[in-house]
């Protein structure tokens, strides 16, 4: 709604103001007796002044002061045009509506009694809001100008002004103005792409001029591309065919058609021409039985769609025969090319054509001065005429003189006469067979580009890179003679050394040959071997051919595209002659495979021997790598070789296809902290509900909830809609590594929408509990506004009646001691007569136990039966122990031979700590207990019980988890409710604030100024809790960003480098203690180590007050901005109404205390102005006050009384779905909760995981990654204890992927470990010493830091 601003104002409305100021701090003043006897003079007493509380463009509110016995006004209302009377009962306010903007009217209002008599007159004027400019923009923004436009509404009669129009606009620099002009601002400052040149849209299929600045640049373009050779757009072509002349033999030919020497018959058009030359072309090349339109033609499906692009482009098609006679069009390959549009506009592509051409058809209807263009052509390609005799223009005379200047023969003139398209057809195929029978000259495209260099024509393979790649390719394939000889020359690493180390770490993964042998062992004695191996490799040297491949990988990206396709290119012709006969003569062999099977095993060794593709460049330099990587670090050719993987990496990112994926692929880095600052701002909205809402507004709280679920969702599927269209985009774009991806598509979307589903029903939950909260909080604010409202009525009644016993008196000679004797008395006389029965105090137990009994309804009736004889109170004392009644009866025996009791106990203790630290959380908001609180926790041990029941355990241990937890926090939650229930009591609030009643009765009593100390008291008792509270609702996704950007970026970035951080830093701290509690504590030892780093990282204390020094600038800004927009408004109740506006402006962010809000507002008389003056001062010593405040609090305070916890934030971002490894424990590092498979990087024995060798009571050794492709076996509850083959873990374990450990070194970190901590890891696990390998004892510090590494592609 609009307010009257203070410009606007009339004098008497300021009048008006300062008088009601008066009236309401002393009713019974001078003026106001003084009117009412007048009044009674008349019979009816007369309304108070009239005030002029709101103006609008339309409407006028008016308010006046009610005389006693008085229900009935009459107002009348007078324009310049009309005059209208309203009648008002029961109200001493209201709205004028129907009014015309700016425009000034009259208000008369008079008293009505009851026998229908009228009083005297009380009279205003007031003028409406002109309607502000309409349709107010900038439009032709320039460097220096700027042109503004509106709707002009026409001169105002009074001269006032109406609410501002506001535009923007920034002026533009030279080049933006230029780039404007073209029409390429949008393009800038990013170069043009190639698909934004090679886009074809309206501006491409237009043939007109240029009509403007900004078609220029596009018609440039389209000039420059339209001319070009698209030789390397061929160069993928390969045909195979086979020629009648090699039909006896049964022999094909297959080469790249850039390559094949073939003739080339082109066919033109000079002027119109009544013949189709498309739809000729097209019967030529089709035989009887299958006609296909190759070319588009006017008579075809869509074939008369008005050409936009095509003329000039020379389209390229060719014959190739499959051998058989009967089908056959041609006996031989022929070339096709057919030219769009009339060679009298396309002259440097008619000329190109006949250069390169056998023969040229040139189709005509009237040659009349048209024939110059062919006479002046000196070409080898021999020219046919092909013309319509039907038609009107066709001249015999004049085709004569052409064939006679052109030296043509008869046959060399085509004319369709009266026969229909078969017989002129068959002409046509007569002569195109003379051609490939007695015309001997052939063409290349690839020798074309040194003709199109002559003519000026661009040849794409032009540019600087794609040559110098083709250069280097060059020379590595050119001297390539026996493909055999060369690989053993040049790549000699993928010999008999290769295949022996192949074997080698084929039996690593599947170790089928160990036998009896322990498995890490067998594994030590393998890798010697291959260490042997390594060894006889690196005496070997770089090959010239290897050091050009590697070389020309290092160059630009666009370099080493062209190189590598050169390369294939060249590899595949070199190899396609001895391949090709050879894979023909092994599909015939395998016809008969049992009769030929040495002869085929021989044409497969010759197969492997002629093969030579870019793989085998890359597999020597994977060779050359593992060979230098196994020498000492000093040694210069380890050194030269540790950028290849980067190289590979690089290919991998281009798009060549290498797989490798990273164990993070199914990771979306999707956040939904808009969502936090959305809950936030509703939660303030909700609290400030009473505050923001309108006299005129008849919402409740239950609408507010409405609108505010409606918004949510309706954020969400916004956010949604927008991250789903992203990743379509991501997956659509051509370029990059997306190819690497691609299968992880579907786990993507799956996490967007699981992560929607779990943020919209966390939100709804929120809201209706905050809402849920409010209501009863409202409840409560209303009884303490009654004693508020009672209270201060009384004191006013007071100080009347002290200054009318002392009217004659000076009020001097009232003492402090003598007003303090009346305070008292009447505060006592007050509180005695408010009647209040304390606030209802509940039974929270009971809440709790009602809550716990609908969640374990399901259980069954033994649940239900052992529910009826618990009380809740008897569980809120002892400490939890596990019992063997928590587990399943049938497993027990089982059970107590190993650490399933120890793994339950641990669990117990997790979802102990975790319920707790929820209800420190809800203790800490001091607020009043409700039922969500007992549906969280019960829901977090719902979804811990779910995530582990593997262990095994009954429905006797859930039931006795839950009323241990539900005890002790019911306990807790009562503490919490009674503490409550104090601290609100509505006296107990007045009390408070008694000594301040008692000082604003003498300031009254005295006439004292209580500007100053109002506004400090609003400051103070208000403002400041309220921006301390907004500091720390803001702070937390600040906090989580700060500590994944960097110095923290690496270690937050990813699951995989989070845990390689972990492990590091366990590795150098080198703690046993520590190294337990991560295995057997994976959550409590992520959360407790994530506070630490943020406690760390904020403990200088110079990043966290950047932080709260920028949040306690804005919003000091914005309350000083509040203030200065109340000031220009009028309010009916003073000074009140101005606190309550600036509340109303600052309640988006701030909830206002409403204790004190009350109590600064009571007894204040203020003056507006002069409290404005003085809060605008107190307002702007805030920041620092608050400052000095904040600094004195810890780190670790600060974190606790943050709205949303960073460390829990960041758990979430790295923690993932939080499952371990079923043998060692390991936790899954796959990104995301949707995915459907669990990973690791590293496992490790499974000793350190609990697993305990059931004969000898020693800690296992074995690592899952080697037994899961080994012979072994094992058992487990989920396996009843039977044995089973790891093999087959799968079967047992469908949602766990553990690969084989096919580097020894990939454990080396957890051996390492186990072998350091064997004695004090058995004493833990109550379990005897493993039997540690040799190996793993030799193991340093160093090498497990290196082997971390490795395993997660650290470098």
């Amino acid at each position: 709604m609009d307010y009257t601003s203070k410009e606007e104002k009339n004098p008497n409305e300021a009048a008006s103001e300062d008088t009601e100021d008066k009236q309401q701090t002393f009713p019974h003043s001078f003026e106001s007796y003084q009117k009412e006897e007048v009044a009674k003079l008349q019979g009816v007493p007369a309304p108070g002044k009239i005030l002029v509380r709101l103006t609008g463009t339309n409407y006028v509110t008016l308010a006046w002061n009610s005389p006693d016995n008085i229900s009935t006004f009459e107002l009348t209302c007078f324009s310049p045009t009309t005059t209208k009377t309203y009648t008002v009962i029961n109200a001493t306010a209201t709205e004028v509506e129907d009014l015309c903007p700016g425009t000034e009217y009259r208000f008369s209002l008079v008293s009505v009694s009851a026998n229908g008599d009228r009083s005297l007159r009380s009279e205003v004027t007031a003028c409406t809001r002109p309607v502000p400019p309409d349709k107010f923009k900038a439009e032709n923004v320039g460097p220096t100008s700027v042109t503004l436009i509106w709707d002009a509404s026409g001169l105002l009669p009074n001269g006032i002004q109406s609410k501002e129009a506001v535009t923007y606009a920034q002026t533009k620099t030279n080049i933006q103005s230029l780039l404007q002009d073209l029409g390429l601002e949008q393009h800038y400052p990013n170069k043009l792409t190639l698909k934004d040149v090679l886009q074809i849209d309206m501006r491409s299929v237009s043939d007109e001029p240029a009509q403007s600045p900004s078609s220029l640049p596009w018609l440039f373009l389209k000039k420059l591309m339209m001319c070009m050779f698209m030789l390397w757009a061929m160069r993928d072509i390969v045909k195979k065919f086979r020629p009648h002349s090699l039909s006896h033999q049964k022999g094909f030919v297959e080469e790249r058609i850039v390559h094949s020497e073939l003739p080339l018959v082109t066919f033109v058009r000079l002027g119109n021409c009544s013949i189709s030359k498309s739809q000729i072309l097209n019967k030529l090349l089709s035989n009887p039985q299958q006609y296909h339109d190759t070319f588009v033609h006017r008579d075809m499906d869509c074939g008369d769609v008005p050409r936009k692009i095509s003329n000039g482009l020379v389209e390229m098609g060719w014959y190739l025969p499959c051998g058989n006679k009967n089908i056959d069009v041609f006996p031989e390959p022929v070339a096709v090319a057919n030219l769009r549009g009339d060679i009298r506009t396309f002259e440097t592509q008619y000329s190109f054509l006949c250069q390169t051409s056998t023969a040229v058809f040139v189709f005509f209807d009237n040659l009349d001065t048209n024939y110059k263009l062919l006479t002046n052509q000196h070409a080898k390609a021999q020219f046919f005429l092909v013309g319509n005799r039907q038609s009107k223009t066709f001249d015999v005379e004049q085709l004569k003189r052409t064939a006679s200047e052109m030296s043509l023969k008869k046959n060399h003139v085509i004319l369709k006469n009266t026969q229909n398209d078969a017989n002129f057809v068959k002409n046509l195929h007569s002569t195109v067979n003379y051609i490939l029978n007695n015309l001997p000259d052939k063409t290349c495209l690839e020798g074309m580009d040194a003709i199109a260099h002559e003519l000026g024509i661009q040849v794409d393979e032009d540019v600087k890179e794609c040559q110098k790649a083709k250069n280097n390719a060059h020379f590595i394939t050119e001297e390539i003679q026996d493909t055999m000889q060369f690989k053993q020359d040049q790549l000699p690493l993928q010999g008999k050394i290769w295949k022996d180390l192949a074997k080698l770490e084929k039996e690593e993964c599947r170790l089928r040959k160990a036998g009896d042998q322990n498995i890490e062992t067998y594994k030590s004695d393998l890798q010697i071997k291959k260490t042997e191996l390594r060894k006889q490799q690196s005496k070997y040297d770089i090959s010239e051919a290897m050091s050009r491949f590697i070389s020309a990988l290092t160059s630009t990206d666009q370099e080493r595209f062209y190189f590598l396709k050169w390369m294939r290119m060249n590899l595949d012709n070199l190899s396609r002659k001895s391949l090709f006969s050879l894979r023909e003569q092994y599909k015939e062999k395998c016809q008969q495979f049992l009769e030929n099977k040495e002869e085929i095993a021989q044409l497969d060794q010759q197969i492997s021997n002629s093969s030579l593709g870019i793989e085998h460049f890359l597999r020597e330099m994977g060779q050359l790598y593992e060979a230098a990587v196994s020498l000492p670090e000093n040694v210069e050719s380890h050194k030269q070789m540790l950028h290849l993987p980067r190289l590979c990496a690089q290919l991998m990112l281009d798009g060549f296809p290498l797989e490798l994926v990273d164990g993070d692929a199914s990771n979306i880095p999707l956040r939904w902290k808009d969502m936090h600052a959305w809950l936030t701002g509703a939660e303030t909205r909700v609290s400030n509900f009473e505050i923001l809402k309108l006299k005129a507004d008849k919402s409740d709280l239950k609408d507010l909830l409405c609108g505010l679920k409606q918004e949510a969702v309706t954020k969400l599927d916004s956010m949604e809609k927008t991250t789903m269209e992203n990743l379509s985009k991501y997956f659509e774009q051509s370029e990059g590594h997306v190819c690497l991806v691609e299968k992880y598509k579907q786990d993507f979307v799956n996490s967007v929408k699981c992560l929607r589903r779990e943020t919209e029903s966390s939100l709804l939950t929120q809201l209706e509990a905050t809402v849920d909260i409010r209501r009863g909080m409202t409840n409560l604010d209303n009884i303490k506004k009654t004693f508020t409202d009672t209270m201060e009525k009384k004191v006013l009644g007071l100080l009347e009646d002290l200054r009318k016993n002392n009217c004659s008196k000076n009020d001097a000679y009232v003492t402090d001691n003598e007003l303090d004797r009346c305070f008292e008395h009447i505060w006592q006389v007050t509180v005695s007569e408010l009647s209040f029965n304390g606030l209802e105090k509940k039974n929270i137990f009971d809440c709790v136990f009602s809550q716990l009994r609908r969640n374990l309804k399901q259980k069954g009736s033994s649940v239900a039966e052992k529910l009826m004889k618990v009380n809740l109170n008897n569980y809120c004392t002892e400490v939890f122990k596990v019992t063997k009644e928590n587990f399943i009866k049938k497993l027990w025996k089982r059970l107590i031979n190993d650490n399933s009791a120890m793994n339950l106990q641990n669990l117990a203790d997790d979802i102990i700590d975790t319920c707790f630290q929820v209800v420190r959380e809800k203790i800490d908001g001091r607020l009043d207990y409700h039922d969500t609180y007992t549906q969280e926790i019960i829901n977090i041990i719902d979804d811990k019980l779910m995530f582990n029941k593997n262990i095994g355990f009954s429905d006797e241990f859930e039931l006795s988890l839950k009323l241990h937890i539900c005890g002790l926090s019911a306990k807790e939650f009562q503490n919490m409710h009674d503490c409550f229930i104090m601290e609100n009591d509505p006296l107990r609030c007045l009390g408070q604030y008694k000594e301040k009643y008692r000082n604003d009765f003498k300031d009254l009593f005295h006439d004292r100024d209580q500007c100053q100390r109002k506004a400090e008291e609003f400051t103070k008792l208000c403002l400041i809790p309220a921006v301390e509270a907004f500091i720390y609702s803001s702070l937390g996704p600040d906090i989580v960003d700060k500590m994944i950007q960097g110095k923290n970026a690496f270690q937050f970035s990813t699951r995989g480098f989070f845990q390689y951080t972990l492990l590091q830093q366990l590795l150098r701290e080198d703690a046993f203690e520590q190294y337990v509690k991560y295995i057997s504590s994976y959550e409590h030892f992520v959360k407790g180590w994530i506070s630490d780093q943020i406690t760390k990282q904020f403990s200088n204390g110079h990043e966290m007050s950047e932080l709260e020094e920028r949040y306690l600038r804005g919003i000091t800004t914005e309350i000083l901005e509040a203030v200065k927009m109340a000031q220009n408004e009028t309010y009916e109740d003073g000074i009140k109404g101005f606190i309550q506006c600036i509340c109303r402006k600052l309640g988006q962010k701030l909830v206002i205390p409403k204790d004190a809000l009350e109590i600064v507002m009571v007894l204040n008389n203020a003056s507006q102005d002069s409290f404005a003056c003085w809060l605008t001062k107190s307002v702007e010593e805030i920041e620092q006050t608050l400052q000095e405040q904040l600094k004195k609090i810890n780190i670790k305070q600060k974190l606790s009384k943050l709205k949303m916890k960073p460390q829990d934030e960041l758990f979430k971002r790295v923690f993932g779905c939080g499952k371990q490894c079923p043998f060692c424990k390991t936790p899954c590092e796959a990104g995301g909760e949707a995915h459907s498979e669990h990973c690791a990087s590293v496992h490790r024995p499974q000793g350190l995981g609990f697993y305990i060798n059931e004969s000898d009571k020693k800690l296992v050794t074995d690592i899952c990654s080697t037994d899961v492709h080994s012979e072994q076996k094992f058992k487990c509850f989920e396996t009843n204890y039977e044995y089973h083959p790891y093999k087959k873990y799968r079967e047992i374990f469908p949602d766990w992927h553990i690969p084989a450990d096919v580097s020894i070194q990939a454990s080396d970190y957890w051996k390492y470990v186990m072998a350091r901590f064997n004695t004090k890891f058995a004493e833990e696990y109550n379990a005897r010493p493993a039997d540690i390998p040799f190996s793993w004892k030799l193991i340093k510090k160093e090498q497990a830091e290196k082997s971390l590494k490795e395993s997660f592609s650290i470098k």
